[in-house]
């Protein structure tokens, strides 16, 4: 279905759908739609993008799988002012502020202290995993070590391992 209303454009259609992280994932695993999330994710209205928040939060990440940082930057800027803009006095607010802090650890991707700052204030106000980004996605890259994906400086592996270990 998603391929269908993407060819028309509705955007709306698209992420009135309210997917599951884990069902996106499948769609995103096709390189071939690499283009229709970022084409979702660029241009679909802000008035949209605010309606439908929880969904397009899931859409910013696959930015962060597609190594589009500059986008995926500009998009975290985007969905934290339209919490603090226009959910700061809804009941959803702690839990998508928790939401947002998740996605923008993945913004401090792959250093460990940043990310892990994020993950605290995300778990502080959720107090539970995030509901959004679901449990069987991944940012592994495929890499079967989480070690050769954080390991940066020369020198300090046993302190980056005991990070990863918290």
């Amino acid at each position: 279905a998603i391929e269908f209303y993407y060819k028309n454009r509705d955007y709306e259609a698209i992420l009135s759908m309210n997917f599951k992280a884990d069902v996106l994932h499948e769609i995103h695993l096709d390189r071939s739609n690499k283009d229709m999330f970022m084409d979702i994710t660029t241009n679909t209205p802000q008035s949209l993008k605010k309606k439908y928040l929880r969904t397009y939060i899931l859409f910013v990440y696959f930015l962060f799988l597609d190594n589009e940082r500059e986008y995926f930057d500009r998009e975290c800027e985007s969905i934290y002012s339209i919490i603090e803009n226009s959910y700061k006095n809804h009941e959803s607010y702690t839990e998508l502020l928790g939401e947002y802090y998740v996605l923008q650890s993945f913004n401090q991707f792959n250093d460990l202290k940043k990310m892990k700052k994020n993950l605290e204030k995300a778990y502080e106000l959720l107090k539970k995993p995030s509901r959004i980004l679901g449990t069987r996605t991944s940012f592994m890259f495929c890499c079967p070590s989480p070690l050769a994906l954080y390991h940066t400086k020369s020198g300090h592996i046993l302190e980056e391992a005991e990070q990863l270990d918290d």
